[in-house]
């Protein structure tokens, strides 16, 4: 569901001027280092591109994680109550321990990242689960403070209404949210 029709008004955009677009597109991966978008101090590889997600997308996604944290709190719950089926994941004790130990709060899971291949319109697989946060919010971040600066962006902003998510500063909010929850519980 990628948005197709904003990626064509895109496309025409940078062919209607591509000369002047290569040369945006150069100046932008000059200031790759400058934006923070770097990976142990290499500079992040990036195209003058950008995905643009609709409404249903963020739909499709939401239905995506509804799914992949059932299985993980089903799968939590079975390994907190069930001796034998811990056994199955055969972790060291101290993890084992760190995992059954209460959190003070309702969810197993509190970040994730959930690794699918995705088609762009409904079809995906789950790859892997990664509960450890992600540097690529860094990264995303860098790059769209520098895509989001070009002017084929803010001409397609003449017709489209185009923000960008900032994935860090929603982990952010989400832990404060989770603390602040926490806080109220353990004082009742």
């Amino acid at each position: 569901m990628i948005n197709d029709q904003i990626k064509i008004d895109y496309e025409k955009i940078i062919n209607e001027n591509y000369q002047e677009y290569k040369k945006e597109y150069e100046k932008l991966l000059n200031n790759r280092k400058e934006y923070g978008a770097t990976y142990k101090e290499e500079e992040i590889p990036t195209l003058y591109d950008a995905y643009f997600y609709s409404q249903e997308d963020y739909k499709l996604y939401d239905d995506m994680i509804d799914t992949f944290m059932s299985i993980v709190e089903k799968v939590t719950k079975e390994y907190v109550e069930n001796e034998s089926y811990r056994k199955l994941f055969a972790l060291d004790p101290l993890t084992e321990k760190l995992i059954l130990k209460d959190p003070g709060y309702n969810i197993s899971t509190p970040i994730a990242r959930f690794d699918v291949m995705y088609d762009g319109r409904e079809d995906y697989k789950f790859c892997e689960l990664n509960t450890d946060g992600s540097s690529a919010m860094l990264e995303d971040k860098s790059l769209a403070d520098l895509m989001k600066e070009t002017k084929a962006i803010e001409k397609l902003k003449e017709k489209y209404v185009i923000d960008h998510t900032d994935l860090l500063q929603s982990l952010v909010d989400s832990i404060e949210v989770l603390y602040y929850k926490t806080k109220k519980l353990k004082k009742k």
